[in-house]
């Protein structure tokens, strides 16, 4: 069975047969609309139709703002940190983009202690957790932490469309800003396309959106796809193929379909930083056995 490192989700051949069968991509080419507002507008509600998964609190912000996959909002909430005269942290295990894109200090910036975090310090963390497909450790903890020292988090879902049985919260005072994507959950990596939800008003990716400036035809595919599955389909179609492969490899499947767990002694190369997670990406194997069925 061939297994990754990497963070990348399952492939669904169903979405991309209906962009061949339903002709989008030919239709925007002939009549290019620009379908960013009912795209901002249906988003939340794709978000809502989860029965696997429950979501409080996206009412709370005011603002919708169109992001390239979320990783156009990351990029916004580094810049936010620098502009403030703050630090990044970041938990062992998160998605290492963050840590390799800015001046991060392996040694000093990665969060060990919760307590340490101050209002000096902003704060981005994955749910579903990068580094183990589920919450982070303590994480209702750690967000009671960050609200009370007035430490601003940034929420990036972007797996969320692969997972099941989670509660996405985001009534804490310190979340900022929470962004989601199609990438993972609709297989749209090669035509990115999300959403950027927060109260700030001054911000890039405000404008982009204020003066539709975003990629329309990455947008259109990820509408065209939200309306026709829901962020259950994969849970739905591939968690029993999960199972399976975690018990052929005594692997521990986690919330998250493409992700599994494994013991430290047989799986130490796939090691997050100084995580206790050993975080190894069983898609391929996933689609191996759902291909013989």
């Amino acid at each position: 069975m061939e297994l990754e490192k990497s963070g990348n989700s399952i492939s669904h051949s169903l979405f991309y047969e209906y962009l061949e069968e339903s002709q989008c991509i030919n239709k925007w080419i002939k009549e290019q609309p620009i379908v960013q507002d009912d795209y901002l507008d249906f988003f939340p509600q794709w978000i809502k139709q989860s029965n696997l998964n429950k979501v409080y609190g996206l009412n709370r912000f005011k603002n919708k703002f169109i992001s390239l996959g979320t990783t156009q909002t990351l990029d916004w909430f580094h810049y936010y940190t620098k502009r403030a005269g703050k630090k990044l942290r970041l938990l062992n295990g998160e998605y290492p983009y963050n840590r390799d894109v800015t001046d991060f200090n392996y040694d000093e910036d990665f969060v060990c202690d919760y307590n340490e975090l101050s209002s000096s310090d902003t704060l981005i963390v994955s749910l579903p957790f990068s580094g183990n497909g589920s919450y982070p450790n303590n994480f209702e903890e750690l967000l009671k932490i960050c609200s009370n020292k007035k430490v601003d988090v940034l929420i990036d879902c972007a797996w969320f469309g692969t997972c099941e049985g989670l509660t996405f919260n985001f009534n804490f005072e310190c979340i900022i800003g929470v962004t989601f994507s199609t990438t993972k959950g609709l297989n749209c990596g090669n035509y990115r396309n999300g959403i950027f939800f927060t109260n700030i008003n001054e911000c890039g990716l405000g404008l982009q959106t204020e003066w539709k400036h975003g990629i329309h035809l990455n947008t259109y595919i990820g509408f065209q796809l939200m309306k026709k599955f829901s962020p259950d389909t994969i849970p739905l179609t591939y968690k029993f193929f999960q199972l399976e492969v975690c018990n052929k490899l005594n692997l521990k499947p986690t919330n998250t379909m493409h992700i599994a767990l494994g013991e430290s002694k047989q799986w130490k190369e796939y090691r997050r930083d100084k995580s206790d997670f050993y975080r190894i990406n069983i898609r391929k194997s996933i689609k191996e056995l759902y291909n013989e069925q």
